[in-house]
C-alpha cells in the first residue's frame, strides 16, 4: 500500500514535487475526484494537492464529498487517497500568500461561514432596555463570535469526523482519532470567531438603533394609552351605568378559553370567568366606550348590530363614515383588529339566541339561510375589506366545541407539518425566498419607472430587512399588540400553511415543534417583506415609517396601506388566502375549506392547496402576455380600471416576467444538450433536480427548455408530453408530495385492471410514510456514513407465499409506508460491537433493505451525498452517457421502458437489463450503439427512432429472460402454478372471466377458478391440468371464438 514518499518522516514542497510516485498519486486522485485533467508540471500537481487538503479542512462540503469519493472509490483509489493523506499530514508548510488564500476560499466557500455569521444576529438586542446599550454591546461583539465559534465548532468537529472517517475508509487508520477531532472543531471555532467579530459589531449597531426604536415607540403608546383611558372615562360616564353595563354583557357573554383557542388575543392572556377579566378591565372600557359611540354614529335601532351597521357603510360606499369610525377608534387607542372582539360577541350572541351557529336551516322544506348565516357573510365581507380582523371561520373556531373530528383534522395538520419539517425542506425555502427577493426588487423598480419616481427608491427594502432583521423584529410585537388578528395570522405559529386557529392540543402542538425550522424561515421573510411594503407604502405618500413607529402610531396606519402590506408578506410566502370575488379566488377558497373541513382527503391528493393556488396566481401575473389579459377580474363584481391604472398593475410585474424567462433562458443554455428542463449540473457534473427549489419558478424553467430546444434543433417533444410537463411545472410541488407518489398513470392502470386492493394499499401506505418524513434527516445523516444504508429501497419487489393472491396487503403497505426511515443493519448491532469502531458499520448485506434496480443504470441505485441534500435542499443524482442521450433526443424513462403490471416480472426484468456485464445490460449495449459509427451517422431524427427501436429489443429480450426465471422458480418450488399464470388469468376481460367461471362450476362444479387455483382438472381420461392453466387455455378458446 505504501510507496517511498510515504516513509519519509518529514516532507516538504521541494520533496514531495520530485517524487514521481506523489506525481502519479495526485495526479490521478485529482482526476477522479476534482475532475482537473489538464497538463500540469510536477509542482503545480503538488499546489493543486494541496489547496484541496487545505479546502477540505475548513470547508464542510469538500469533507463531506471526499468521504464519498473514499467511499465510492475501488481498492486501488482508497489506497492511493490514504497515501496522500498520510503525506498530506506530514508535510510542513511555510507560510505563504498562496496558503492564505487557499484557506480564505476555502471558508468563503463553506455554508458553515454564513451560518457562523447567522448566528450572530440572533440576539435578543431589540429587547434589551436602553440603559443597558453599552454592556451590551461589549457582550454582543464577544458573543457573536463566541456563539459563531460554537456553531462552526461544532460543524468543525462533525467535519472532523468526517475526515477521519476518510481515514478509515481508505485503511490509512483503524478507527477515528478523537483528540484530532477535538483540534479540528477547536481550529474551526477559533477561525468563526474571528470572522465574526466585525460582523457582530455592525449587528450591535443595527440591534441598538432597533432597541430605541421600540422603546420610542413603548413609551409614545404608554401616552396614548393615558389619554385613551381619560376619554373613555369621559364617553362611560355620558353614557350612564345603564348603557355601560348593557354593552358589556355582550362582551362578557364569550367564553375567554375559547376566544383564546380561536384567537391570540394577549400571550399573556389571564384566566377569568369573563372577558373582562380575561383582558383587563381597561382594555374592556375602551371598546365598550367605542361600542357605544359607534352606535351612536351608525344611528343603529333597537336589537340593530354594529356589524349590520358598518355592513351597510360598506356596502353603500360610505368611506367618509368608515373614516368616522376609524377616528373614534383612535381616539380609545383601538384598532378595527381589536375592535373585532365585538363583532365576535355579537354573532356569537345571535348564536346563542337562535341555538345553534349553523349558516342555513330548513324553512318549509327549503333550505335558507340564518339569521347568523347573514351575520357571518357580513363579517366575511367586512374581512375581504379590511373593516375587520376576523373571519367567518375565526368566530365559528372561537364557538366551536372540541368534536372527534376536531382532532382527527389535527392528526391531518401534525401529518401535513411533518412534511414539511425536513432541514432540505427550510433550506429550499430560504434558496427560494432569496430568489423571490430578487424578483420583489425588480418589480419595485420598474413600479417606481411608471410612476415616475426614482427607480432605486425602495427597490432593495426587502433584501435590507433580510440583511438587518431588527426592524423587522421590531414591527413584529407591534404587529401583535396593535393588530393581534392579524399578527397572529401572519406570524404563525401553526404546523401547516392552512391552519386557522392556534390549537393547543397535543397533536396540534406536536405539529408546531417538529415544524420549527420552517415556521422560523417562513416568518423571517413575511418580517422582512411587511417592513418593506410598510416602508415603500408609507414612503410614497411621504410618511416615514420609523417616525410613525417612534411616535406610537403604528396603530394609526391607513387600514389600506395595512391590508396591501400584509397582502404584500402573505403573496411572497404563497400563503394568501384568495380573498378577492373572482372566480379563481371564490374556487381556491372552496378547495381550501375543502381541505380543511375534510381531512385526509383533500390533502391525499393536494397537500398544501394554499400554495398552488399562489404559485398558480404568481406564474400568472409575471408571464409574459399572460399576464396582461384581465383573467384576475373574470366574474367580479369590481368596477373596471382605466387604461392607465391597468397598465400600471400589470406592466411592473409583465417586465419583470421578461426578465425571469431571459434569465431561466441563459441559466437552461448553460446547462447543454442532455439536461431535462429541470436538471441543473453542479462543478463535479452530478445533476441537481432543481423541482423542488424552482417552486413557482418552474414555468419559466420549461419555457426557457422548450425555446432551447427549438432554437438548437433538438427533437421537439410531442404535445401530449409538454403538457404533462406543465403540469408537473404547476404543480409538482404539491404532486411529489401528495398521491403523486402513487403515479397517477400507474393508478389509472391498476385500477383498470382490477388492482383496487393494491392502490389502496400503496395509497394508505403513502399517507403513512408522510408522518414519517422528519426521520428522513436522520436517514440522510446517518446514511452519509454507511453507503449501504445510502441505497434506494425497492417498494414492489412482488415477494409473495405461494398460496397468497399477487397482492400482500399489508405487505405493501409497510414497504411504502417505511421508505423515509433510516435502514440501519440492527441485527448486526450486538452488545459485543466495540464502540471505538464509531461510524463504522460492520453487517452484512440481507440486514439492509433490498436496493432498487433500475432499467437505465448499471447497478443498486443509491442516493448522491444525502447529507449535502439536507444542508443545501438539493437533492442529486449520476446521469450515465445512455440517461444523458435520451435527455437530448426528448424520451422520458416512460417513454422507452413501460412497468409491468405484474410486480415480480417488473422487477426481474430491470435486474436483468441493471447486471453489470450482462450481454442485456442497457446502458452498456445502448452506450455501444452511441458510440457507434453507423450510428452518429444517423440525423437526429433518425437517431431518435433508432434509439427507442434498439433500446425496446434489449428490454424484450430482458422480459423473456424475466419470465423463464418465474417458471423456473414456480417448477424448483414444485407449485402447481406460476405467477405469470395467476397474473394472465387476472388480466382477463371481465365478460370472458364470467363465461369461464360459469362453464368450470357446471363442467366441474368447483367453487371458482380463483378460489380452486391449487388444484387440478382432468381434462382428458388421465390427463390433469391446474385449474388456472385450464382457464386461461378455454379463455383463449373463448376469445377466439
Amino acid at each position: 500500500m505504501l510507496k517511498n514518499y510515504n516513509k519519509i518522516d518529514e516532507l516538504d514542497q521541494e520533496t514531495l514535487a520530485s517524487d514521481m510516485d506523489f506525481i502519479e498519486d495526485a495526479s490521478l486522485f485529482l482526476s477522479e475526484r476534482a475532475g482537473i485533467n489538464k497538463a500540469m508540471a510536477p509542482k503545480e500537481i503538488y499546489e493543486e494537492f494541496m489547496e484541496h487538503m487545505r479546502y477540505q479542512n475548513v470547508n464542510e462540503v469538500t469533507a463531506i464529498r471526499d468521504l464519498e469519493y473514499a467511499q465510492n472509490a475501488d481498492l486501488e483509489g482508497k489506497q492511493r487517497f490514504g497515501r496522500l493523506i498520510d503525506a498530506y499530514d506530514k508535510v510542513d508548510e511555510d507560510f505563504s500568500g498562496r496558503m492564505m488564500w487557499d484557506y480564505a476560499s476555502g471558508l468563503l466557500t463553506a455554508p458553515s461561514t454564513y451560518i457562523g455569521i447567522a448566528t450572530g444576529g440572533t440576539g435578543k438586542a431589540a429587547a434589551v432596555a436602553g440603559t443597558q446599550a453599552t454592556k451590551f454591546g461589549i457582550r454582543k461583539v464577544l458573543s457573536g463570535a463566541l456563539k459563531a465559534a460554537a456553531v462552526e465548532g461544532a460543524i468543525g468537529a462533525g467535519q472532523g469526523v468526517v475526515q477521519e472517517e476518510t481515514r478509515v475508509e481508505t485503511d490509512l487508520q483503524d478507527e477515528i482519532d478523537y483528540s484530532r477531532v477535538a483540534t479540528q472543531g477547536l481550529m474551526s471555532a477559533g477561525t468563526a470567531g474571528l470572522i465574526n467579530l466585525p460582523v457582530g459589531a455592525i449587528q450591535v449597531r443595527q440591534a441598538n438603533k432597533a432597541n430605541e426604536l421600540y422603546e420610542s415607540a413603548k413609551l409614545a403608546q404608554s401616552n396614548r394609552a393615558n389619554e385613551a383611558s381619560i376619554e373613555t372615562a369621559k364617553v362611560l360616564k355620558k353614557a350612564g351605568p345603564k348603557k355601560v353595563k348593557e354593552t358589556k354583557e355582550i362582551l362578557n357573554q364569550l367564553d375567554p378559553t375559547k376566544v383564546a383557542e380561536g384567537r391570540r388575543i394577549k400571550k399573556d392572556l389571564m384566566p377569568g370567568d369573563t372577558m373582562e377579566a380575561a383582558l383587563g378591565s381597561d382594555v374592556v372600557d375602551n371598546i365598550t366606550a367605542a361600542a357605544i359611540q359607534i352606535k351612536d354614529k351608525l344611528k343603529l335601532k333597537k336589537g340593530d348590530r354594529i356589524t349590520t351597521g358598518l355592513h351597510r357603510l360598506l356596502d353603500e360606499g360610505k368611506l367618509t363614515e368608515l373614516e368616522d369610525i376609524q377616528k373614534v377608534l383612535g381616539e380609545h387607542n383601538l384598532t378595527m383588529d381589536q375592535f373585532s372582539l365585538v363583532f365576535l360577541s355579537e354573532i356569537s350572541e345571535a348564536g346563542k339566541t337562535l341555538g345553534s351557529m349553523s349558516r342555513l336551516s330548513k324553512v318549509k322544506g327549503k333550505t335558507v339561510k340564518t339569521e347568523v348565516g347573514k351575520m357571518l357573510d357580513e363579517l366575511d365581507n367586512m374581512n375581504r375589506a379590511g373593516v375587520s380582523g376576523l373571519s367567518a371561520d375565526d368566530v365559528v373556531a372561537a364557538n366551536a366545541s372540541r368534536k372527534v373530528s376536531s382532532y382527527i383534522k389535527d392528526l391531518d395538520k401534525l401529518r401535513l407539518g411533518a412534511m414539511t419539517s425536513q432541514l432540505a425542506t427550510t433550506m429550499r425555502n430560504n434558496i427560494n425566498g432569496g430568489m423571490r427577493i430578487g424578483i420583489d426588487a425588480s418589480t419595485r423598480m420598474f413600479d417606481n419607472l411608471l410612476n415616475l419616481r426614482n427607480p432605486f427608491d425602495g427597490t432593495f427594502d426587502t433584501a435590507k430587512y433580510a440583511l438587518n432583521p431588527y426592524e423587522g423584529k421590531v414591527i413584529e410585537p407591534l404587529m401583535k399588540e396593535a393588530f393581534p388578528e392579524e399578527g397572529r395570522k401572519l406570524f404563525r405559529e401553526a404546523a401547516d400553511l392552512a391552519a386557522s386557529s392556534g390549537s393547543d392540543t397535543p397533536l396540534a402542538v406536536m405539529g408546531r415543534k417538529i415544524n420549527y425550522l420552517n415556521t422560523v424561515s417562513d416568518n423571517f421573510f413575511k418580517r422582512a417583506m411587511i417592513s418593506a411594503s410598510l416602508k415603500r407604502r408609507l414612503g410614497d405618500k411621504n410618511i416615514d415609517l420609523n417616525e410613525v413607529i417612534a411616535k406610537g402610531e403604528f396603530g394609526r396606519i391607513p387600514d389600506d396601506i395595512l391590508k396591501d402590506s400584509i397582502q404584500d408578506a402573505y403573496e411572497f410566502t404563497y400563503q394568501s388566502s384568495m380573498k378577492g370575488d373572482d372566480f379563481f379566488s371564490k374556487m381556491s377558497r372552496g378547495v381550501i375549506k375543502s381541505h380543511q373541513e375534510i381531512p385526509f382527503v383533500v390533502s391525499a391528493l393536494m397537500p398544501f392547496p394554499r400554495f398552488v393556488a399562489n404559485q398558480l396566481k404568481f406564474v400568472y401575473e409575471h408571464a409574459p402576455l399572460i399576464g396582461m389579459l384581465p383573467l384576475d377580474r373574470l366574474g367580479s363584481k369590481l368596477p373596471a380600471r382605466t387604461g392607465t391604472q391597468y397598465v400600471k398593475d400589470k406592466l411592473p410585474k409583465q417586465l419583470t416576467g421578461m426578465l425571469m424567462l431571459g434569465t431561466a433562458y441563459a441559466w437552461r443554455a448553460k446547462q447543454g444538450d442532455d439536461v431535462e428542463w429541470y436538471e441543473m449540473k453542479d462543478n463535479k457534473g452530478d445533476i441537481i433536480d432543481g423541482r423542488a427549489v424552482y417552486g413557482p419558478f418552474a414555468p419559466f424553467m420549461l419555457a426557457a427548455d422548450l425555446m432551447y430546444r427549438s432554437f438548437n434543433d433538438l427533437p421537439a417533444k410531442p404535445f401530449s408530453k409538454v403538457a404533462g410537463e406543465a403540469g408537473q411545472a404547476l404543480l409538482g410541488s404539491t404532486l411529489r408530495t401528495g398521491l403523486g407518489l402513487y403515479a397517477v398513470d400507474k393508478m389509472i392502470d391498476d385500477y383498470a385492471d382490477g388492482k383496487g386492493e393494491k392502490i389502496l394499499a400503496e395509497s394508505i401506505g403513502n399517507v403513512i410514510n408522510t408522518f414519517t418524513l422528519p426521520a428522513a434527516t436522520v436517514r440522510d445523516f446517518y446514511s452519509q456514513f454507511d453507503p449501504k444504508s445510502r441505497m434506494i429501497p425497492e417498494t414492489r419487489t412482488g415477494e409473495r407465499k405461494p398460496d397468497e393472491d399477487l397482492v400482500n396487503f399489508l405487505d405493501v403497505i409497510q414497504k411504502r409506508a417505511g421508505r423515509s426511515l433510516p435502514d440501519i443493519p440492527l441485527k448486526s448491532w450486538t452488545e459485543d460491537t466495540p464502540l471505538e469502531q464509531g461510524f463504522k458499520i460492520v453487517s452484512g448485506d440481507d440486514d439492509y433493505d433490498q436496493p432498487l434496480a433500475s432499467a437505465f443504470q448499471t447497478g443498486d441505485v443509491k442516493a448522491v451525498n444525502p447529507l449535502e441534500k439536507q444542508m443545501f435542499g438539493l437533492t442529486k443524482k449520476t446521469k450515465n452517457e445512455m440517461q444523458r442521450e435520451m435527455s437530448r433526443l426528448g424520451y422520458s424513462m416512460y417513454d422507452i421502458y413501460k412497468r409491468d403490471k405484474n410486480d415480480t416480472l417488473d422487477l426481474y426484468t430491470r435486474q436483468e437489463l441493471s447486471k453489470d456485464g450482462s450481454p442485456i445490460n442497457l446502458e452498456q449495449r445502448m452506450s455501444q450503439l452511441m458510440n457507434s459509427t453507423r450510428y452518429k451517422d444517423l440525423s437526429v431524427e433518425r437517431q431518435k427512432l433508432q434509439f427507442k427501436k434498439e433500446a425496446q429489443s434489449i428490454i424484450t429480450e430482458a422480459k423473456g429472460i424475466a419470465k423463464d426465471r418465474i417458471e423456473g422458480g414456480a417448477r424448483l418450488r414444485n407449485l402447481p402454478y406460476s405467477e405469470l399464470v395467476l397474473q394472465k388469468w387476472i388480466d382477463q376481460p371481465r365478460d370472458v372471466k364470467a363465461a369461464v367461471e360459469r362453464e368450470y362450476r357446471e363442467k366441474y362444479g368447483g367453487k371458482g377458478v380463483t378460489e380452486d387455483r391449487n388444484e387440478t382438472v382432468e381434462i382428458e381420461e388421465g390427463i390433469n391440468m391446474n385449474v388456472l392453466q385450464w382457464a386461461n387455455e378455454t379463455a383463449k378458446a373463448f376469445g377466439d371464438n
